[in-house]
């Protein structure tokens, strides 16, 4: 058996430096393209998936939600409960948050979501909202009769996929009259519009803490939830089991719970591109046969003769496949490079952008791990068959096949 290794892979050396310079370029810009296609795949969703949570955790709900189970509407001592949870360890920050319903009239349209009560300088530390003001500026502890809308809501004379929902015409500094669910209308000047791209954030509205105050006296120290930022790098769920020992009547969550909500058309992009890949590797799987079998075609006689001289088939299949590993380790390593030095670098300086901000492309072992062993397994398999298949045909035949 060694001996059979030895020969093959001798052949193997001898055919690939004799070799058509130009077919092995071809076949090997072909496993590249299709390398880094399966490599760019997985890494564009995950980038998605990145993406769309940390928007989640920076513009919904933080790293832990807080909020009264079902047997409450309101978190009483909102305040308190939030100096509880900021002395726990790894907590960095907590933010009380109010929300409203309400109703927006302006030119004729409606817009009807809820409201949002902050404090903001607790809200910045949780949230990072404030940084998307794309017209004015965020709210300030002490400010009252003064809103901030998200894009989706005043619609800021932009044109977007979602206009039709929004007020369209509303921008910095306009007066708005805003009805609170069961409660009075209300005159508010709208200090500044932002611009998350998530869809879920960019339907709310903010006012202060201060503003609810003078509108609900009774609302006083209550919260409708509680939005927790931990510590980078920090695991959630003791924090979650600390917090439920504070007191009764909570219900706590991690953010992961919230994203749940775009798992469902991750999953739909995930098996789209699964369909997408097994196309891919079907073209680097009839490439290399194809190779295979011109240079088999060409090679008969010679194969005949090596056969004759006591050249074993398996030697002569082993070769094809050595020079398979080598053209297949070749476009590995090249489609490495290319991929980890020019193409995440390039899409980082230009990043991919969808409805929902830029994607950027996260380089991980696994997506680089994984395309090398579909593409080495294609790679290896359109080798070895054709050359079984030709290594079968008897000697005197393929002496004197023309």
């Amino acid at each position: 058996m060694t001996a059979t290794l030895k020969v093959a892979f001798f052949m193997a050396v001898r055919a690939v430096g004799r070799g058509n310079v130009r077919v092995s370029i071809l076949s090997l810009s072909v496993l590249v393209l299709v390398y880094i296609n399966i490599a760019l795949g997985p890494a564009i969703i995950d980038g998605l998936v990145d993406l769309i949570n940390g928007k989640v955790r920076t513009t919904l709900t933080g790293d832990i939600v807080v909020q009264p189970d079902a047997t409450g509407e309101l978190i009483t001592a909102a305040g308190e409960l939030a100096s509880q949870i900021r002395a726990i360890d790894g907590v960095a920050a907590v933010a009380p948050l109010t929300l409203v319903g309400y109703q927006i009239r302006h030119e004729g349209r409606q817009f009807t979501s809820s409201l949002t009560a902050v404090d903001p300088e607790e809200y910045r530390s949780v949230f990072d909202t404030p940084d998307y003001m794309i017209e004015g500026r965020f709210l300030d502890p002490e400010d009252t009769d003064q809103i901030v809308l998200g894009i989706s809501v005043a619609g800021a004379d932009r044109d977007f996929d979602w206009s039709w929902a929004s007020l369209r015409t509303i921008n910095a500094g306009d007066r708005i009259r805003l009805t609170l669910a069961n409660g009075p209308a209300r005159d508010y000047t709208v200090k500044g519009i932002f611009q998350t791209e998530m869809p879920y954030s960019d339907i709310k509205a903010f006012i202060t803490r201060r503003e609810l105050g003078l509108i609900d006296p009774n609302g006083g120290d209550t919260a409708t939830q509680l939005g927790v930022r931990v510590q980078p790098g920090l695991q959630l769920e003791p924090i979650v089991r600390q917090i439920y020992q504070l007191r009764e009547g909570l219900a706590v969550g991690t953010w992961e719970e919230a994203a749940g909500m775009v798992k469902a058309t991750v999953q739909s992009v995930r098996s789209i591109y699964v369909i997408i890949q097994a196309i891919a590797l079907v073209v680097a799987g009839l490439t290399v046969a194809m190779v295979t079998y011109i240079d088999l075609a060409n090679r008969r006689r010679q194969i005949g003769i090596l056969r004759g001289i006591g050249i074993t088939r398996a030697a002569v299949v082993l070769s094809y496949t050595f020079r398979a590993l080598m053209l297949f380790a070749a476009g590995t390593l090249l489609a490495t490079l290319l991929f980890i030095f020019v193409l995440v670098p390039l899409e980082a300086r230009h990043p991919l952008h969808v409805s929902f901000g830029d994607i950027l492309l996260p380089v991980e072992a696994s997506y680089l791990l994984s395309a090398s062993a579909l593409l080495g397994v294609v790679s290896l398999l359109s080798a070895a068959i054709p050359a079984w298949q030709a290594t079968r045909m008897q000697v005197v035949d393929a002496i004197w096949a023309g």
